[in-house]
């Protein structure tokens, strides 16, 4: 079939094909009412299914390529592009967003992660005029220590990538709770660039305790390891 537009897909199923009956909010509606409403609602370039590949496409017919990769659901529009997740009931409970992992070959199929595996990954990327394919910052979640029934171990790590460098991990929070800080960076309390911030920072196997003045960190005093 290739990349169709919503409304090309639904004058063909009207054609000679049924949709079948689903589910506007709460509402059961027919699939001649679903083609009714794509069309006379004039979402014709609002989604597109692109069947050769496996993506839908929200916003527009072009598939965008992020970090290497061209996902099989992307949104991308010229101007305003939000995601939102609303929930409302009369109770504590939240609108949720899940990541799961699995080492199943097949949909559905449970077969336990292990040590190591990263269980879900939020990155950011940025045009440098060319693409959109280093990271410049990142989330990651990986299992940390051996998963059980019910017990899966996990630490959270927090990335970003330096002007001119490599992208690295700088915070960690581990599977105990305790946090992990890159041992070359900085703690800072406050600005780093204003004067009379604290900082903690390791010089070999001691702890500096430096204060910011006239533009440079003076050591106020020292931990020796």
């Amino acid at each position: 079939m290739g990349k169709i537009s919503a409304a090309t897909l639904v004058s063909s199923f009207t054609g000679g094909m049924k949709l079948p009956t689903g589910e506007i909010g709460d509402k059961a509606v027919t699939g001649a009412q679903i083609a009714a409403y794509v069309l006379a609602g004039g979402y014709d370039s609002t989604f597109y299914f692109d069947e050769a590949n496996d993506r839908l496409l929200l916003g527009g017919s072009t598939s965008v390529t992020i970090g290497g990769v061209a996902a099989s659901l992307q949104m991308a529009r010229a101007g305003a592009s939000y995601i939102s997740i609303s929930r409302y009931s009369n109770n504590a409970t939240p609108p949720e967003l899940h990541f799961g992992k699995s080492r199943g070959a097949t949909i559905g199929a449970q077969t336990v992660v292990q040590n190591s595996d990263v269980l879900g990954q939020i990155s950011y990327f940025g045009s440098d005029g060319s693409d959109m394919a280093d990271i410049a910052a990142g989330v990651t979640v990986t299992v940390d220590g051996t998963p059980g029934v019910n017990d899966i171990p996990a630490r959270i790590q927090f990335g970003t990538k330096a002007s001119g460098g490599s992208y690295a991990y700088a915070l960690t929070l581990r599977n105990d709770q305790s946090v992990e800080i890159l041992s070359t960076k900085a703690f800072h309390f406050g600005d780093k660039d204003t004067d009379g911030t604290w900082r903690i920072i390791r010089s070999g196997d001691n702890l500096l305790f430096q204060q910011r003045e006239s533009g440079s960190y003076v050591t106020k005093s020292t931990i020796n390891g």
